[in-house]
């Protein structure tokens, strides 16, 4: 993804301005992602896209305390179940719903 997507209206805009629909990735360079970014609207065909929002929500719903961390950009390990998904024991989720959202959009 070299370029942010945007969208508005059915179609894809170069303006970020007038897009009611932005994923760019520049926009998460100085804090982390919000939990549970929107997917674009179905005529947005760009899979890459689908991919990276459906990978990154899955990976914020399998962090404890994210939006702790996306507010005040600290890690801690003082989170509830924090240590056991940092050592692979907690229940962090699998690939299964991103692979989903790349097949379903091909």
């Amino acid at each position: 993804m070299r370029f942010g997507a945007r969208a508005h209206a059915g179609h894809v805009v170069d303006d970020e301005k007038n897009a009611t629909w932005l994923f760019d990735k520049r926009k998460f360079s100085e804090a982390p992602p919000p939990r549970n970014i929107a997917a674009p609207p179905e005529y947005v065909k760009n899979n890459l896209v689908r991919l990276a929002i459906a990978m990154i929500n899955e990976a914020t719903d399998s962090i404890p305390c994210w939006d702790t961390y996306q507010a005040t950009k600290v890690v801690t390990t003082s989170c509830p179940g924090a240590l056991a998904v940092a050592a692979g024991l907690g229940s962090a989720g699998s690939t299964a719903g991103a692979q989903q959202a790349a097949a379903g959009h091909r």
